[in-house]
């Protein structure tokens, strides 16, 4: 669960406002300025992930501590815990109950296009019983 948090980050980003003049990565950001923090990126750093393009079920877990799916700090998502337990139950479900299930090989699934929140608008599987 946590490497596909960290792979498909469901966050895209969240929007912040400069308290104080400041710099980020050698740009000036004024007091004031507004500045779109690209979350799902995070978990694509390859100084924080070895191979970071790449899906790993069996990648470390201390490895996985340093994704931001949820944010972090005080801005960790309130209802980190239960998405988390959401997810977990919900797939476990949903693999015992459709042992089949499986994405369909001859149609590519259609990301949406949000802003901020990352997902699927189409996702076209297959079952068999």
């Amino acid at each position: 669960m946590e490497e596909t948090l960290r792979f498909a980050s469901p966050l895209e980003g969240i929007c912040r406002t400069a308290r104080h003049d400041t710099e980020i990565g050698g740009v000036p950001v004024p007091k004031g300025a507004k500045v779109r923090l690209m979350l799902a990126s995070a978990g694509r750093d390859a100084e924080q992930f070895e191979r970071p393009d790449e899906f790993d079920i069996e990648r470390e877990r201390s490895e996985l501590r340093r994704h931001l799916s949820f944010g972090v700090g005080i801005h960790t998502c309130i209802g980190a815990a239960l998405a988390r337990a959401e997810l977990r139950i919900g797939i476990s479900a949903l693999l015992a109950g459709l042992p089949g299930l499986r994405l369909d090989p001859d149609e590519e699934p259609t990301r949406t296009q949000a802003l901020l929140v990352s997902g699927f608008s189409k996702l076209p599987i297959r079952w068999d019983p």
